[in-house]
């Protein structure tokens, strides 16, 4: 028993000594670490491959262990932030300028970019669209046509054109402008024929019809129109050169017409079967002549050298659609020629454009369009006066599965009520 407490004695003498040891060793080292930073002469000794007695391997290098990884760390956390606030103002850097476009109906806030001044494209270029908008901004210095090619069919009581003012960004007059902008007669292409320092906003409305839209445009200007010389005028004289065989070429090379094409308006789908007797007396349908040299021509009524008859025939599909065929028959009276086509429609198969209640008082028709079909249900019962930007000359209206009523201007509805409504133009 004794035996055993002497031997603790010893180990515990022998800890203390150890402890005593190491801690001479740490005062040494502070000591000369002291008199090396007094003595600017004296280098410090190498003390790299020594080890520290008592201290376990890689202990001495843990304070600079610690602090070169916290150095290190606040390098990589600054340079994050340095990158945050690069990305930051990149960010600002894209942001495009925006511009405020002030319409009669509302104001307009879209990319500076989006509204530049129409230019010749061969492609389509596709537009974007703003508040159920599409804005196409039309400026020229001298006299100039634009013919502009969309791929869709629009219809025309969605597009208006106004004058518009660049430098205060808002129209200048409230009423669209008329006489100057036509349609052809597939609704597609879209001609202005505009004088010089002319400045327009040609606004589509309800854009969500019309996913997708684009157009290709073509620009002649009036100074180009006037240089296009005919080939008989250019060659002058020159022509009576030609030998007898010449001649006979070109009599043989003679454009004839070959053919021609019916084609219906688009918007005959909306029209309610039940509507369909007052279709009669609108032109609802075009005839292009197709030559020989594969050019083609709309058939102008006041061309005398044809005689055009168009009759149609209706079959009833359902209680609520009626198909209708037109047949076109053509003579060539000089020739004896007769030309034929055959074109077909359901009336009723879709839903005429449907016209907010704050629209009902107003309709802009654009082009040469002579009639409209439109729907609306209005928001307050009592008599209603209807304005068109062009003259009204009769409107059909009824609610569903009611009464045909036929009048000039005035509207007797009631609120919450669909009504369909075919309005004649003069």
């Amino acid at each position: 028993m004794k035996k055993k407490s002497l031997l603790r004695m010893g180990a515990v003498l022998l800890s203390y000594g150890f402890m005593i040891n190491a801690m001479n060793v740490n005062t040494g080292m502070v000591v000369m670490a002291e008199e090396f930073s007094a003595d600017e002469d004296t280098e410090p000794e190498d003390t790299t491959d020594q080890d520290i007695a008592g201290l376990p391997d890689g202990e001495e290098n843990t304070e600079d262990t610690a602090y070169g990884n916290a150095e290190n760390q606040n390098v990589e956390e600054t340079q994050d932030f340095q990158d945050i606030i690069d990305a930051e103002g990149n960010t600002e850097n894209t942001i495009e300028e925006q511009t405020e476009i002030v319409l009669p109906q509302k104001s307009v806030v879209m990319p500076f970019s989006d509204f530049l001044p129409v230019q010749e494209q061969e492609n389509i270029f596709l537009l974007n669209s703003y508040s159920d908008l599409y804005l196409l901004h039309i400026k020229n210095d001298s006299e100039v046509t634009y013919t502009i090619s969309f791929n869709q069919v629009l219809r025309e009581s969605d597009v208006v054109l106004y004058l518009f003012d660049s430098e205060k960004n808002s129209v200048v007059d409230q009423e669209p402008v008329q006489d100057i902008m036509d349609f052809n007669e597939n609704d597609t292409e879209l001609c202005l024929n505009l004088k010089p320092s002319s400045d327009y906003v040609l606004t589509i409305f309800n854009a969500e019809n019309y996913e997708k839209l684009g157009y290709t445009s073509r620009i002649v200007t009036g100074q180009n129109q006037k240089n296009e010389t005919p080939a008989e005028e250019e060659t002058g004289d020159s022509d009576s050169g030609y030998s007898t065989d010449s001649q006979d070429q070109s009599e043989s090379e003679e454009v004839i017409l070959t053919s021609v094409k019916l084609e219906l308006d688009q918007d005959l789908e909306t029209v309610p079967a039940r509507f369909a007797k007052y279709l009669n007396t609108l032109k609802v349908y075009s005839v292009t002549l197709i030559y020989s040299d594969g050019s083609e021509k709309i058939l102008d009524k006041s061309n005398g050298q044809y005689d055009l008859d168009v009759k149609y025939e209706d079959e009833k599909e359902s209680e609520k659609t009626v198909r209708r065929i037109y047949h076109a028959t053509l003579n060539e009276p000089a020739t004896g020629k007769i030309f034929e086509d055959t074109k077909s429609v359901v009336l009723g198969s879709k839903d005429p454009a449907e016209i907010k209640t704050e629209e009902m008082t107003t309709l802009r028709v654009s082009g040469k369009k002579k009639w409209i079909m439109v729907r609306s249900t209005p928001g307050i019962t009592g008599r209603y006066a209807l304005n068109s930007s062009k003259m009204v000359k009769s409107i059909y209206y009824a609610p569903d599965d009611g009464e045909i009523v036929c009048t000039e201007d005035i509207l007797n509805l009631h609120q919450g009520i669909p009504y369909n409504f075919l309005i004649k133009l003069d």
